[in-house]
């Protein structure tokens, strides 16, 4: 990591941003923080506009459908489950190639996108909600919960990105609330059933509080009975809620909820709700969203008095995400502390996209989990972590280095080192790989060594 200040147009494209596209250096250099602020917005530009895409309902619905018919056939036919391969499973199949569409778009949004700081806002959100495909349920709707949770959330209010996000039907079916029944509850009595505690522990650690605020084993037992009866509708029996989440009074632990020494009433399908809305409200949570903002954005040795004023923000403003992001913005500390940080494989993908026009590297689905990092795949619910140093070794530097040299075969002969200096880099290069790219090499190396040099790999 370097600690020399960076300029001021180059944090605002590379730290808040994706990376320039041509002509945004341009643009950003006169006023980088008045740049930034512009696209702070709900505007629909936010929004991946692709009629291969679908919605978490439809999905879950064709899933859901598919498998039951073919569990079906199997029976009819005397076959063994346990015996299939698969790899032929029409359903997952179907998952694998939704999967995949959602990859691309998500990918294009990114590179041909016009407000890549908004973008790089709803990339924080979406893995600070971090759900992992890894089961063939999920892998088809992760990017439709994205779409749908997340997106339209960002500058919005924090309560309401909390509660579309823990209530998706993607979320509840990753950490296991839809099986979740209250042991009290009509349901729980009759199938000897209880309730999961996934849901509630990680909305309380990564969601809202985070460890070390105070809240105990039995507040998370507690939250996680008040979360009982919010599941995913797997009966076609009934087309109005079929795929989709909704509220069973049946399965709900019956009675009031005490939290952290808060008393929430026996209120069914709103006890949870309003437990999320009281967590969205604490000191705690704006501390924790806070210093998760700082590293991501400005250093991952956060300064306390940066954390300091996005928390008064968070807490002044009752979460308005859209004044949190003014305050990061228009902090002096968010500029003169920013540090380097390594470009983790999607920034990197993203970055080289940005800079090479009319690039379709979109198209390649499986670049990201070669070098390290496959999309809507995080490890655990933790998510991703805030930069990608872990993911800098020999190997996967390598393995950059192998696919840039592809990306670059097939962009215009016109696209030079010079060109990425100015336009991608913004001029802001060290002396001595300024003299290098402009040596004897051949398009291709110079092109190469400016995009695995420490300026470009960074942001």
């Amino acid at each position: 990591m370097r600690s020399a200040p960076r300029p001021d147009d180059f944090i605002a494209v590379n730290s808040f941003g994706m990376g320039a596209r041509a002509g945004e250096f341009k643009a950003a250099r006169s006023d980088p923080r008045g740049w930034l602020l512009s696209q702070i917005s709900t505007s629909k530009t936010l929004m991946i506009k692709d009629a291969n895409l679908s919605s978490t309902t439809d999905i879950l619905s064709d899933y859901l459908q598919t498998a039951a018919m073919r569990q079906a056939a199997r029976k009819s036919t005397g076959a063994s489950l346990a015996r299939s391969n698969p790899k032929r499973h029409p359903a997952r199949r179907d998952m694998n190639r939704t999967y995949q569409t959602e990859v691309q778009a998500r990918t294009r949004q990114a590179i041909l996108t016009p407000v890549s700081f908004a973008e790089r806002w709803v990339r924080f959100w979406s893995n600070h909600f971090s759900v992992s495909g890894r089961s063939p349920l999920l892998r088809g709707i992760v990017g439709a919960y994205a779409r749908e949770a997340i997106r339209p959330n960002i500058f919005g209010n924090f309560k309401d990105l909390l509660s579309a996000a823990v209530l998706h039907p993607a979320m509840l079916i990753y950490l296991n609330n839809d099986q979740s029944i209250g042991p009290n509850s009509r349901t729980g009595v009759r199938l000897g059933k209880s309730y999961n505690e996934n849901l509630a522990r990680e909305v309380l650690e990564l969601h809202t509080l985070g460890i070390g605020s105070g809240y105990a084993i039995d507040d998370i037992i507690t939250f996680a009975k008040a979360l009982t009866g919010w599941s995913v509708s797997r009966r076609a029996a009934k087309p109005d809620i079929f795929g989709q989440a909704y509220f069973n009074p049946a399965a709900h632990e019956p009675g009031s909820k005490t939290l952290m020494g808060y008393k929430f009433a026996n209120s069914g399908k709103d006890q949870a709700p309003n437990i999320l809305n009281w967590l969205a409200a604490q000191p705690a949570t704006a501390k924790f969203i806070a210093h998760k903002l700082v590293r991501h954005f400005v250093s991952p040795k956060a300064p306390p008095d940066l954390i300091s004023q996005l928390e008064r923000s968070f807490l002044e403003t009752n979460g308005d995400l859209s004044a949190l992001a003014r305050t990061l913005i228009l902090s002096d500390l968010s500029w003169s502390e920013n540090k380097w940080a390594y470009k983790d494989p999607q920034d990197f993908i993203i970055s080289v996209g940005r800079a090479v026009p009319d690039s379709t590297l979109w198209d390649d689905t499986e670049i990201a989990g070669d070098l390290g990092q496959p999309p809507f795949l995080a490890p655990s619910p933790k998510g991703w972590p805030a930069t990608g140093e872990s993911l800098v070794t020999a190997e996967y530097i390598m393995r950059r280095l192998s696919w840039l040299r592809g990306a670059i075969s097939e962009s215009p002969n016109w696209i030079n080192a010079a060109f990425i200096i100015e336009e991608a880099l913004g001029g802001h290069i060290s002396g001595d790989l300024r003299r290098a790219a402009h040596s004897q090499l051949t398009r291709g190396d110079a092109l190469r060594m400016v995009m695995m040099s420490p300026e470009f790999l960074r942001r």
